[in-house]
């Protein structure tokens, strides 16, 4: 292993995440190259986990993009509840405006 790799993952792992060799390449890989790393994978894998440790360590920005399948769903769902809220908060504005009357 190369000693740029092995610090990363000492580094890593003196900010309490146990890693590997494949992980700390990706990150010496992608801040060698000054290029975003991208990291896929199920929930709870420690994903997040690895951006907030690296985000510690100097040099190292921490831009995180929430991305899944159902965000576009959620967000749809969102819009819907809204609409009905907003029709039913104006529906209660008429029948208040002709109780007035």
């Amino acid at each position: 292993m190369r000693e740029e790799i092995r610090k990363i993952q000492q580094a890593m792992e003196a900010a309490e995440y146990v890693t590997d060799a494949p992980v700390a390449t990706s990150v010496h890989l992608a801040t060698r190259l000054r290029k975003p790393l991208l990291i896929e994978g199920h929930a709870g894998v420690g994903k997040t986990e690895i951006a907030k440790v690296m985000a510690r360590v100097p040099r190292h920005n921490l831009i995180r993009l929430q991305c899944y399948e159902g965000l576009g769903r959620r967000r749809r769902a969102l819009r819907v509840e809204l609409s009905e809220a907003a029709a039913a908060h104006q529906a209660a504005r008429v029948v208040g405006a002709l109780h007035h009357r």
